[in-house]
């Protein structure tokens, strides 16, 4: 049985970071991280509730050979049966030749016979144990990253890199992606220091006070999700990547327990216009393409939405009912929040029904959507 160690505070956060993991990684089906999955692209085996890739994680394939070693049926008999009795389990040929298999990428080396039989020792009770503990391990050993990361960005956005939402976010990037650090390029750790980011989609940096826009500002312009590799597409366009980044903010949501916008009017206004050019300079036009766009939608851009409108339109007196798009241009400050912006000079383009449009600064052109 899965149990989380540590003080008070500890199994609180593991809690939350193992949910996120079993909605990001398993789809929510904890029997998952007992067999041998498969993510594609160019990652190789993986197991456990945060999907340790064997073929990238040494780790992780010495869990794997270590439940190979020792995991027994019900019987008490060993389930990797012993290949040769001269040699320990340690170096039993079975075992060796099923690791070999194992730790390639591609995800098709194992045969569905060698598939199986790992996925029986994986299932049994000392793989079910060991991988439990081990994740629980792993858990901590993530969250004191996260921590540290925290504690070594800018002072005045700790508060909110400590809320649920933005840890657990850390949290499912690093166990994604890896954040990494310096001296390697570390784009995420600069970012969180409000140094700029070089990303595939820009060099991104953080805006005024920040906010779950500053966030997926970074998200949304990593290489993942603007320029690999999209089945659905066949082109180096990130339209998959992007889908399944807006996935998993999505579950990120829903574990955090809902998204707010700050109570401060100033912060708020702030946070709600940026989230509305994060949704025009990554999602807007791509809509039917994006499955799991309609939830994001719901759970984040509709408060951004319904608080401009009912600052200057409803708290404004204006008796007009804003049924189209709520637009946002740019202004000088915005503008550093990625190197692709270069001017505050907006086309704006309006829709046939009743809009809301800020303009900001800058020479804008409104313009009505064609018909």
């Amino acid at each position: 049985m899965l149990t989380f160690t540590g003080t008070s505070y500890q199994i609180a956060w593991k809690q939350k970071i193992h949910d996120v993991l079993v909605l990001n990684e398993l789809g929510g089906n904890t029997a998952l991280a007992y067999v041998l999955s498969y993510a594609g692209s160019k990652s190789g085996y993986s197991f456990g509730y945060a999907q340790w890739d064997i073929a990238k994680n040494a780790t992780a394939a010495g869990i794997l050979k270590d439940i190979l070693q020792n995991a027994k049926n019900a019987d008490g008999q060993y389930i990797i049966a012993d290949g040769d009795q001269n040699t320990g389990r340690a170096d039993d040929t079975v075992i060796k030749a099923l690791m070999e298999q194992a730790i390639k990428p591609g995800g098709t080396s194992l045969t569905t016979e060698q598939r199986n039989l790992i996925n029986q020792a994986l299932s049994s009770a000392y793989g079910q144990n060991t991988i439990d503990q081990r994740h629980d391990q792993y858990l901590g050993e993530v969250l004191t990253f996260i921590d540290n990361i925290i504690a070594s960005a800018n002072p005045g956005d700790q508060a909110f890199l400590n809320s649920d939402i933005a840890k657990l976010f850390l949290a499912d990037y690093h166990n994604q992606f890896n954040i990494d650090l310096p001296p390697k390029p570390a784009p995420l750790y600069d970012y969180l220091r409000r140094i700029p980011g070089a990303l595939g989609g820009g060099t991104v940096l953080p805006v005024g006070e920040f906010g779950v826009d500053d966030l997926l500002n970074f998200y949304f312009s990593t290489t993942y999700a603007t320029s690999s590799y999209s089945i659905s597409t066949g082109k180096n366009d990130g339209r998959d990547g992007l889908n399944d980044e807006l996935r998993r903010f999505n579950n990120v949501v829903i574990v955090a327990g809902g998204f707010m916008l700050p109570t401060n009017v100033q912060a708020r206004e702030e946070e709600a216009k940026g989230l509305l050019r994060v949704y025009q300079d990554f999602l807007k036009g791509k809509q039917g393409q994006l499955s799991y766009f309609s939830g994001f939608n719901t759970n984040v851009l509709e408060y951004a939405r319904v608080a401009l409108i009912g600052q200057y339109v409803n708290d404004a007196g204006i008796g007009t009912s804003i049924n189209g798009e709520v637009i946002v241009g740019e202004d000088q400050s915005s503008l550093s929040r990625n190197t692709k912006r270069a001017t505050d000079t907006d086309l704006l383009t309006g829709s046939d029904n009743n809009d809301l449009v800020f303009g900001e600064s800058g020479n804008d052109t409104l313009r009505r959507e064609a018909s």
